[in-house]
């Protein structure tokens, strides 16, 4: 997975990270701040976070699963001589800024150029529904956290970089169980490399100290009951299991590409087909996506669907055949991805009603499909892009 132009281009990169450290500090002091307070989100998950920060160093007996067994976010914020509401504030917003240094440094190293990898992190941050709520909602902590250690992860363990692999993936069970998502996806990569046995030993050590501490916890932690995971499964199947609720999962959350990989079905087909650990990583978010919000809990196949996004991008738009039109086309990305962030819950822009965001949705879906139509129409003739924007349009160094 390794880069040629991570190495060469060491300062580049780092150009890039401090704009998307600018971005991202804009992209939370804009998203503004849950009225935790307030009845009307009186029963949203973050107060069972609140409650366990409350209760820290101690562990808090009234919390129903699966919160109670998050132990390990909630428990730090707890820790600090400031308000809980402080404290989950100050280490969110510096997660949610790691989480996007490392999102770009995930799209690198797939092999995505530079510049495609900043475009698309900036895109990321404006997410409205994998950054920008954690923003808004930042008592979600454990939610960031656990999306850095699983891109993490993936790294390293594709690198062999088993004794790293090994403590993050402990940490991150003690965060959120969804880091165990990437127990599967690192297998199915070990199989395609042919690895070698003394990387399946180091992955079985991983996976079964892993999966004794997940269930340790779930047997050792007294809570307050809740639901199970097989009754959150079966009734989020039959809540989600809708045509609007599949068309968030599937569209909606990945605004403004969510129809990319249709137009470019092909090369869809083509990534899916050679990144088989990256396919089972998307199902499995899915899968896991019925057990809560239907946009939100895609954030964990993020990773995966954006180095899709990346390569479709990479394949008809080089940077090398014509540099004013790459230029022109992520510009615009970026312009749409921003429009794409205005929400009537949260967000950079708060729209005043629901309906203003169903609009703000079709629309920045349907530039990026044009956009993306564009590409491919005009792969091979740059004069009949129409595309009037000077933005990113200066000289490189």
């Amino acid at each position: 997975m390794a880069n040629s132009d991570d190495n060469p281009n060491n300062s580049k990169s780092a150009k890039y990270i401090y704009w998307i450290i600018i971005v991202a500090i804009l992209s939370i002091l804009l998203s503004g701040k849950i009225q935790f307070w307030l009845p009307e989100y009186s029963h949203m998950d973050f107060v069972k976070y609140k409650t366990m920060a409350e209760a820290s160093p101690g562990f808090s007996q009234e919390i129903i699963r699966p919160f109670v067994f998050r132990i390990a976010a909630p428990w730090l914020a707890g820790l600090l001589p400031i308000t809980t509401e402080m404290s989950f504030y100050i280490l969110n917003s510096f997660s949610l800024i790691l989480l996007a240094i490392v999102f770009y440094k995930f799209l690198v190293q797939n092999n995505l150029e530079l510049r495609i990898s900043f475009v698309l992190t900036v895109c990321f941050v404006f997410n409205r529904y994998f950054f920008q709520f954690n923003g808004w909602n930042y008592f979600h902590l454990a939610d960031v956290l656990s999306l850095i250690l699983i891109m993490a992860v993936i790294v390293k363990s594709f690198k062999n970089e088993w004794s790293i692999v090994f403590p993050l993936f402990l940490l991150g069970v003690l965060i959120k169980e969804s880091v165990l998502i990437v127990l599967p996806v690192i297998l199915v990569k070990l199989i395609m490399t042919k690895a070698s046995a003394k990387s399946y030993t180091y992955f079985a050590i991983v996976s079964t100290v892993s999966i004794l501490l997940f269930l340790g916890i779930r047997i050792l932690l007294p809570n307050a009951g809740g639901e199970s995971l097989w009754h959150q499964f079966y009734t989020g199947v039959i809540y989600f299991l809708t045509p609007v609720s599949l068309a968030k999962k599937i569209f909606v959350a990945f605004i403004p590409f969510g129809l990319i990989p249709f137009l470019f079905y092909k090369e869809s087909y083509h990534f899916l087909k050679k990144n088989p650990h990256y396919t089972l990583m998307i199902f499995l978010a899915f899968i896991l996506s019925f057990f809560g919000d239907a946009e939100r809990l895609m954030a964990l196949a993020a990773p995966a669907y954006f180095v899709l996004i990346g390569e479709i991008i990479q394949t008809h738009l080089s940077e090398k055949s014509s540099k004013t039109r790459f230029k022109k086309v992520l510009a615009w990305l970026i312009i749409v991805a921003f429009l794409s962030s205005f929400y009537h819950l949260w967000g950079i822009l708060r729209l005043p009603r629901s309906t203003y965001s169903i609009i703000t949705t079709i629309i920045t879906s349907l530039a990026t499909g044009f956009i993306s139509w564009t590409i491919r129409r005009n792969t091979d003739d740059t004069k009949r892009i129409k595309i009037p924007v000077r933005l990113f349009t200066q000289k490189r160094s």
